[in-house]
């Protein structure tokens, strides 16, 4: 009797175990089920036009298809270079240096591409949705050569979707610094 309780005990945990994973995978396939066929479509033309613009070099465009968070990144980060290089630059007059695509934004921008090249996101990757909301989705890309997925972030803001550059790759920058 008492070998039979024990093995209802296992069997009761175990039980339990498969439930809760259950719960866990139906849970994020609700997040990705909440957002229409249309919205997934206007989310995947924001992340590719932004890819797009980036080949193109239609720096102003880019600066408008990005996210407010990684427009604070990318001027935070000109400012530590200006600060580094002992230059003075002024916050304001930089955001809007890249909102028309100024010299500083040609700038940032071929430094920019010259280490990053859109197509291997375009042509080169396959693209799928993963999590997805009202506000935020994620896209999941894997480049050909690769053997993980990346995760690229599109944020709503203003009701249009935005290219998350920060919100996607600024832990990878974090990263890299790291000893």
């Amino acid at each position: 009797m008492h070998c039979k309780n024990k093995s209802d005990l296992i069997f009761s945990r175990c039980l339990i175990v498969i439930l809760l994973a259950a719960l866990t995978v139906s849970c994020q396939a609700s997040r990705s089920a909440v957002v229409s066929p249309d919205a997934q479509a206007s989310i995947f033309r924001a992340a590719e036009r932004t890819f797009q613009l980036m080949r193109d070099r239609d720096y102003r465009a880019i600066w408008e298809s990005i996210s407010v968070g990684s427009k604070e990144a990318i001027v935070g980060d000109v400012l530590r270079a200006c600060s580094a290089q002992k230059q003075s630059c002024d916050r304001d007059r930089l955001r809007a240096e890249f909102e028309k695509g100024g010299p500083d934004a040609v700038i940032y921008w071929v430094n920019y591409l010259a280490l990053f090249d859109p197509d291997t996101i375009l042509r080169d990757s396959t693209w799928k949705l993963g999590e997805a909301g009202t506000d935020r989705a994620q896209i999941v890309l894997r480049h050909r050569d690769a053997d993980r997925d990346t995760i690229l972030v599109i944020v709503r803001e203003d009701g249009a979707w935005k290219t998350g550059l920060e919100e996607s790759f600024g832990v990878r920058k974090w990263l890299q610094r790291m000893p």
